[in-house]
């Protein structure tokens, strides 16, 4: 019996080693929620995740994405429960390192943190990316990026 052919998750052709800006977004293995869950959004506090252990330990390896690979950013993230959202920067000092090679080295350290505690398997096969086109595309995805918490919330407490 034939199984059903993925579509391909990347750009046909594209380089994905060219300097340029990508938002990709990571979900764990079957969307489960162990990255934290969501609070806030009342007077006192702004909406945001409140970090599982794991989850903290997923946004600690973001912040080693720049140390591991020089001349890659990545200052705009949002760690959610089921997923990750992340704006990453390949500028001119890189070193020709890929975007899927990054992500690759991401996946494979986080996914090894979490299954030496819990056995399991911690994302999803792929992930998906959007090359950053021009500046209103990159103010565009950074507000979603940083929005992600409160929309959550707001879908959360309006479904019946």
């Amino acid at each position: 019996m034939d199984k059903p052919k993925r579509k391909p998750l990347r750009l046909p052709g594209y380089d994905y080693s060219q300097n340029g800006a990508y938002f990709v977004t990571i979900c764990t293995k079957d969307r489960a929620p162990i990255f934290g869950h969501l609070v806030g959004g009342g007077l006192r506090a702004a909406p945001h995740v409140a970090l599982t252990s794991i989850g903290a330990a997923v946004e600690q390896a973001i912040g080693t994405i720049p140390e591991i690979n020089p001349g890659v950013e990545c200052n705009i993230y949002c760690v959610m429960p089921d997923h990750v959202h992340l704006m990453i920067v390949l500028t001119g000092r890189h070193g020709g390192r890929p975007l899927p090679e990054i992500m690759k080295r991401f996946k494979s350290y986080t996914d090894h943190l979490y299954r030496e505690a819990s056995g399991a398997p911690l994302w999803q096969r792929g992930y998906y990316e959007h090359v950053i086109r021009n500046q209103a595309d990159f103010y565009s995805a950074a507000e979603y990026i940083h929005t992600n918490p409160a929309r959550r919330l707001e879908q959360q407490t309006n479904t019946p």
